[in-house]
């Protein structure tokens, strides 16, 4: 379990692995994007703070592979 701040509900909300739809090695270290019960996505970094959106997007999920993506169930698909 961990926790982010969702701009939705105005507060900090627990999440569980069911809430992380992909995970990847930033330039900065490790990377969750998530998604809230209500729908709102968001990304954490190592620090547990919001991602740099600009480290983000020179990045490539899955530790260096675009065409692999880690679902919530913790099953890699490739493709």
């Amino acid at each position: 379990m961990f926790s982010s701040y969702c701009p939705t509900h105005d507060a900090s909300v627990l999440l569980t692995r069911r809430n992380v739809i992909n995970f990847w090695n930033g330039p900065d270290g490790p990377v969750i994007k998530w998604r809230c019960n209500c729908g709102h996505e968001g990304t954490l970094g190592r620090s547990g703070n919001d991602a740099d959106p600009i480290h983000l997007a020179s990045s490539t999920p899955a530790g260096g592979r675009p065409d692999v993506q880690v679902r919530a169930d913790n099953e890699t698909l490739v493709g």
